[in-house]
């Protein structure tokens, strides 16, 4: 489909890969990279990476990625997973859609007549350094041009979801002081959210987790 609306073989085109932290990802990351090289196109792996990041990478000049797939189920439970798809155009339409649908039951892909490359690519940190750009740049600070968010406390709950890395790769410098930030480091199981789900039955969760819950939402709990 991106072939035939850029007017280019499936040997120059050059696709961009990531995911957020649920546990399905790693495999459909590798079956996706897969396939899309067996077509003959360049691969790129961001592994972990954040959906506005994964747009991005399709107007970066650097990249300039003819597509990009995000392999996310964003608010959905933990044991769900789909494909957010983008051009530099945007996200793909309802019409792109069904035709992908299409293609798929009549697993109509042609295999390329030589593998395409699949590359490991930092993309997280060259989009972090791009956010850290535009804020430098649009909050133009007079007295601290480097760091424009000094003496602001900003705390990043990320859910261990993908994006712990705002804390340390955008907040931080720009001057933020982020300590007490939590839930950083992308986890899968989404520990946080379970129990907050068992909060609808409180005499289920164990001392532990009832302070854990306390300390993420300033609850005071009492456990009968």
């Amino acid at each position: 489909m991106v072939r035939e609306k850029l007017g280019k073989s499936a040997s120059k085109l050059i696709i961009s890969l990531g995911r957020d932290s649920r546990l399905s990802g790693p495999d459909l990351l590798a079956a996706a990279s897969e396939g899309i090289s067996l077509l003959g196109s360049t691969v790129y792996n961001f592994e972990i990476a954040s959906t506005p990041a994964m747009f991005m990478s399709t107007i970066n000049p650097d990249l300039s990625c003819d597509g990009a797939i995000m392999l996310t189920a964003s608010h959905l439970p933990f044991n769900r997973n789909g494909l957010k798809f983008f051009t530099k155009n945007g996200g793909l339409n309802k019409g792109d859609i069904t035709e992908i649908l299409n293609l798929a039951e009549n697993n109509n892909f042609p295999v390329g007549t030589e593998k395409g490359n699949i590359k490991d690519y930092d993309f997280i940190s060259v989009y972090s350094e791009g956010l850290v750009k535009k804020i430098r740049e649009g909050v133009n600070h007079t007295e601290n041009f480097e760091q424009p968010l000094k003496g602001l406390k900003i705390i990043v709950d990320a859910g261990n979801g993908a994006g712990g890395f705002y804390a340390e790769k955008v907040l931080k410098p720009l001057g933020a002081d982020t300590e007490g930030s939590q839930f950083l480091d992308p986890d899968g199981t989404f520990p946080i959210i379970f129990l907050i789900l068992k909060m609808k039955k409180p005499w289920n969760l164990s001392v532990e987790q009832l302070l854990i819950i306390k300390q993420t939402l300033g609850l005071f709990l009492i456990r009968m």
